[in-house]
């Protein structure tokens, strides 16, 4: 049933197009909820991803076209006066433009769901850092984070850890698997670091099975295949054709989860979780998940489920259950997030 209680105006980015992208997922869900819900998408320099990363490079031509979209979003909140303007993280959203609509618009609750560490460089700026005091509600993946959001101004932060989306998240059905341990994701210094040690404990225990990546900016690895970026159908393959799915958290990822904490049992895969307070509290150890804290670990359990395919597809099962529970999906996510700015609005 659709709330008619709530006129949102949701913005996101997306600027690559990808198919298991948050904010088309959001996107979707609020249309589902919501009676009134309209979104603006911040477009991108140039859809040629090439092109875009050179224009990028060019800060004047960068700074007229972003402050070209931002005009637009203030047009349209201008234009369809929304009770909520939601933004997914909100990497290109001036500061400034948060101020001029909450100037114009005194009663717009304005709320925010980062997907990543507002506080890290690698995957943040200072917009974004000094837009956190400027939200009526921010949601954040991490428990750890809630605190330090708070302290820089937030007027109310919650946890919302990520979840999972069936309609693109599902497994494929296959005659065989074709891969033994299967990464899939970018590289970066922490998980090249991860890949080698596993290479490397593998080779003195003497212990026999493939390693595929599948992913960008990895070096050449001896002993591992390493494929290009999937997505789409192409990632649910790899996951579903792979008997264990490793998953390396990022470092700001640490000690909470990821996407591909849901992704994976969501689409069949066993999954081997580098070890996490928060994500063990989801998926069970040895039951719906298995956790490694060290690269030795990864090798023996490895080893371990590749011999027992009973237990392994047993986990895989009873994973995949638990991810696909209402609990665990995106729509019970929004759920909270509509029910939390509810209150918001009534407080304000």
């Amino acid at each position: 049933m659709k709330s008619e209680n709530t006129k949102l105006l949701f913005v996101y980015q997306n600027y690559y197009n990808v198919a298991t992208a948050l904010g088309l997922t959001f996107k979707r869900i609020f249309n589902e909820m919501l009676t009134d819900f309209s979104s603006f998408r911040v477009k991108p320099i140039s859809n040629n991803i090439k092109l875009g990363r050179v224009l990028n490079r060019i800060r004047p031509f960068k700074q007229l076209h972003f402050q070209s979209q931002n005009e637009q979003l203030i047009n349209r909140v201008k234009r369809e006066k929304p009770d909520v303007l939601f933004i997914i993280k909100g990497t290109d959203i001036k500061p400034q433009t948060l101020r001029r609509i909450r100037t114009a618009h005194s009663g717009i609750t304005l709320a925010c769901f980062n997907p990543d560490d507002p506080f890290n460089p690698a995957s943040s700026n200072s917009r974004i850092v000094e837009s956190i005091a400027l939200y009526d509600h921010y949601f954040i993946w991490a428990n750890r984070l809630v605190q330090p959001i708070l302290d820089v101004g937030a007027k109310a932060c919650t946890y919302l850890p990520f979840g999972t989306d069936t309609k693109v998240i599902f497994p494929i059905e296959k005659k065989e698997f074709r891969y033994d341990l299967t990464f899939v994701g970018s590289g970066d210094n922490e998980r090249y670091h991860w890949i080698k040690q596993i290479v490397k404990e593998s080779k003195a225990s003497k212990t026999d099975f493939n390693i595929s990546i599948f992913g960008n900016n990895w070096p050449k690895i001896p002993g591992v295949e390493i494929f290009t970026h999937v997505d789409g159908l192409d990632f649910l393959e790899r996951i579903s054709y792979s008997r264990v799915n490793l998953n390396i958290l990022r470092k700001q990822n640490k000690g909470s989860n990821n996407m591909r904490t849901f992704e994976i049992p969501a689409a069949g895969g066993f999954m081997l979780h580098e070890y996490s307070n928060e994500a063990i509290t989801i998926f069970d150890q040895n039951k719906e998940a298995v956790y490694f804290k060290n690269p030795g670990e990864v090798v023996e359990q490895t080893k371990y489920y590749l011999e027992n395919e009973f237990e392994r597809k047993k986990i895989a099962m009873a994973g995949f259950k638990k991810a696909i529970n209402f609990p665990q999906t995106y729509e019970a996510r929004i759920q909270k997030i509509l029910e939390k700015l509810t209150v918001t609005a009534a407080t304000a």
